[in-house]
């Protein structure tokens, strides 16, 4: 693969063809999804040319703890000492990308955009989106236990959760869980404060003690200035453990 003719591609374009690269592996769709997003990380974070220079360097596993370690402490809320090893996992496969010879022409990308536009926003709409229950949580859970690199930032969130902020009573340490849920995956609520706030005044402790579902559709709907959001995507539902319920995100589509 040429690499010159890779770094002179706009963003948008080299994922793409990442993103094809991706699904000619034999991934989960789940896999490929966080792939195609964390594995750019430095390119939004910090620039281009940094990506770039991680990515191709012949001291690459040094050079990408550096730069991530920067990059991570300056943008991310969550534990950036477990957030290294997924992200530096993602860089490695697309370094596998760049050694590869599989790759469509980036005219051919650009042509089915083109075919494809006009039906798009429609396909999205028609796309069937279940309904929270305990069956899809068991579901995405058993999905959950493949995702290797997402295991220390469960260990986070389980400290976070059940250790510095077991109780919803403070929006202060919601608003702290709610901001390290959107960050570790990667979410996309950019106004993540209206989120908390919502979670507050629903007073949810006694309602996740009782197991109560039902809690997952309120906290769903959020009114944001003068639109009303649903945030499917940053669900809190009960999961039983031991004496007490485990606040689990689960991640469907958006």
């Amino acid at each position: 693969m040429d690499i010159n003719k890779m770094k002179a591609l706009p963003y948008d374009e080299l994922r793409a063809l990442y993103r094809e690269f991706l699904n000619n592996q034999n991934v989960s769709q789940v896999t490929a999804n966080t792939a195609y997003t964390d594995t750019f990380y430095l390119w939004r974070k910090a620039s281009k040319e940094l990506f770039w220079n991680t990515v191709t360097s012949s001291d690459f596993e040094n050079e990408a703890r550096i730069t991530l370690t920067k990059a991570l402490s300056e943008n991310s809320t969550g534990n950036v000492k477990s957030l290294i090893s997924g992200y530096t996992s993602h860089l490695r496969k697309f370094r596998l990308f760049l050694a590869s010879d599989e790759i469509t022409e980036p005219s051919a990308i650009k042509q089915e955009k083109v075919s494809k536009r006009e039906h798009s926003r429609k396909k999205r709409f028609d796309v069937e989106v279940p309904n929270p229950s305990n069956e899809q949580v068991e579901l995405y859970l058993a999905k959950w236990e493949n995702l290797e690199n997402y295991r220390l930032q469960e260990d986070a969130l389980n400290k976070l959760f059940f250790e510095l902020c077991p109780k919803n009573t403070d929006v202060i340490d919601i608003l702290l869980k709610a901001s390290t849920l959107n960050d570790f995956y990667s979410t996309n609520i950019f106004s993540i404060y209206p989120v908390a706030k919502h979670i507050y005044n629903l007073d949810i402790d006694a309602r996740l003690k009782a197991g109560d579902v039902t809690l997952v559709r309120d906290i769903q709907y959020v009114t944001i200035g003068d639109t009303k959001k649903n945030f499917y995507r940053l669900l809190f539902t009960a999961r039983e453990k031991s004496e007490c319920l485990k606040i689990t995100a689960i991640l469907l589509s958006g």
